[in-house]
């Protein structure tokens, strides 16, 4: 019996995320792609990338966010553009290797069946299910961001040894490097991988004997990190203030000014920090809450708040990991950003469930010391994420179909294709959405911090995807030919074609 365990340790994780795999990449992939903002970016600069122009969006070199998945996506590019079937199994297939990447990094802490719980729980987690099959770069960017540290977090030694207890094995040199290599490929995904490396720096510092490993390790990550970091901020120098193709400017303006767009606005203050923790908590709240399906019940969010601090301090009383130093951390970035989008709060689905689990184990094992029994708090902690694990997987959107107002982008798309020169340049509100799906040249007025937008792009076409009333009222009484997109789904669009100076 006591070799059977080892080997049910060994295979059940390979098993249960093999399973995981086969469910996720053939029967959760979608074979179309789903018009959205971000994901149009992605698809634009990858394609400029393919053509060996550059890192471009509208001509212009694009700075806002790291180029990492726009270069993954440039491999999938050919001389039609980008096959939305391939595209999508390519970002499941990330959401497969996030999945094994959090299982790791969870292991090296606290073993293989609470690893493996909350592994499967964040992977069918209504957070994760929610970004499934859009071109974003959270499930790469979790991959290596849980790889890297699953390699920095050194395994506890094991029962037995003559370390004492709680002590950790010391990083090889493979973690080390290996680790530096996943968290620099992290911020190249998304730049927020940096709020790990103090805590990498403050659990190695904890250890003499590997100060020097931890040091060589932020050391290659900086180095790696620098040339984007230092690129991205020269661009943004030197770009037009305040932006108008895209709602930030940079990302330092959009955390620490009132206008995202402009870095010369006021700062925000003490009023505006409260009202974006406000509204951001209110919201994730909600987000967190659904994890363990837990309904609109302000006493069972309550209970939920509970349990993951307690869950936290079973965690740090065992020996703090990155994961204690990642939790407050990036709670903090998340209550306190400029805007709030559930798939943000996905480096938290695996630490809620993680606390929560951790949580009930210990409550568990409290409650059979009280009763002179045996304590079962691995057994309590294993029926909670089944349990969990079947609310999850019941829960799971199938094949999404198209929404009216994404059937009538694709329906607009089609219409320029037809009725527009190549070279035409087009006003509209999806700029990136309609310029990656018509082939045409497109700028928004989705932020009009400025006026007379005709006059500084070269604009032969405004579709008017959205509703503006100031900019249709300007031109209604400019020099126009009018015309309408009758959609499938019914909806009226109207386009103006512009015939004069």
């Amino acid at each position: 019996m006591q070799r059977a365990v080892p080997k049910l340790n060994r295979f059940a994780p390979a098993a249960c995320i093999g399973l995981y795999a086969i469910i996720a990449l053939f029967f959760w992939v979608d074979d179309v792609w789903h018009p959205e903002w971000d994901g149009a970016i992605y698809l634009l600069t990858g394609e400029s990338l393919a053509r060996g122009a550059g890192y471009l969006y509208q001509g212009q070199t694009f700075f806002l966010r790291p180029p990492g998945l726009s270069w993954i996506l440039s491999f999938l590019a050919g001389e039609g553009g980008f096959e939305p079937y391939r595209v999508n199994l390519l970002l499941m297939s990330f959401a497969v290797t996030a999945v094994a990447a959090i299982y790791w990094a969870v292991r090296q802490s606290h073993g293989t069946w609470i690893a493996l719980t909350v592994a499967l729980l964040a992977g069918t987690s209504p957070i994760f299910a929610g970004a499934f099959n859009g071109v974003l770069s959270e499930f790469p960017f979790l991959t290596l961001f849980f790889a890297g540290v699953a390699l920095l977090s050194p395994r506890r030694v094991a029962s037995g040894s003559t370390e004492r207890p709680g002590s950790r094995a010391p990083l090889s040199w493979v973690a080390v490097l290996g680790g530096a290599l996943c968290l620099a490929g992290a911020l190249y995904l998304r730049t927020v991988a940096i709020l790990v490396l103090p805590g990498v720096l403050l659990l190695g510092w904890r250890q003499r004997a590997q100060r020097s490993r931890i040091l060589i390790a932020l050391g290659l990550v900086t180095a790696l990190g620098a040339p984007w970091i230092l690129f991205a901020h020269s661009a943004a120098s030197a770009a037009p203030v305040p932006a108008e193709q895209l709602y930030l400017h940079d990302y330092g303006t959009a955390l620490f000014r009132t206008d995202p767009g402009d870095p010369e606005s006021a700062l925000v203050d003490m009023n505006g920090w409260v009202d974006r923790i406000s509204k951001n908590g209110e919201r994730a709240v909600d987000d967190i809450a659904s994890l363990l399906h837990l309904g609109d019940s302000n006493i069972a969010r309550a209970l939920l708040a509970l349990l993951c601090l307690a869950g936290y301090g079973v965690a740090l009383r065992r020996g703090p990991t990155l994961f204690e130093w990642l939790a407050p951390v990036y709670t903090a970035l998340v209550l306190t950003y400029f805007t709030y989008a559930v798939r943000l709060t996905a480096p938290l689905a695996p630490l809620v469930y993680l606390y929560t689990l951790l949580a009930l184990q210990a409550l568990a094992g409290w409650a059979a010391r009280r009763l002179a029994r045996p304590p079962r708090p691995v057994v309590t902690a294993g029926l909670a994420g089944v349990l969990l694990l079947g609310l999850n997987t019941s829960k799971l959107p199938g094949p999404r179909q198209l929404t009216p107002a994404e059937q009538d982008l694709f329906a607009i798309a089609d219409w320029l294709r037809e009725n527009t020169p190549p070279d035409a340049g087009l006003l509209c509100n999806q700029a990136p959405v309609l310029e990656h799906l018509s082939g045409r040249r497109c700028y928004t007025f989705r932020f009009l911090r400025k006026l007379k937008l005709l006059e500084r792009y070269d604009i032969d076409y405004i579709v008017f995807d959205q509703r503006n009333k100031q900019l249709l009222q300007a031109v209604n009484s400019g020099p126009t030919r009018p015309e309408v997109i009758v959609t499938d789904t019914g909806s009226r669009i109207p386009v103006f074609e512009i015939t004069g100076p």
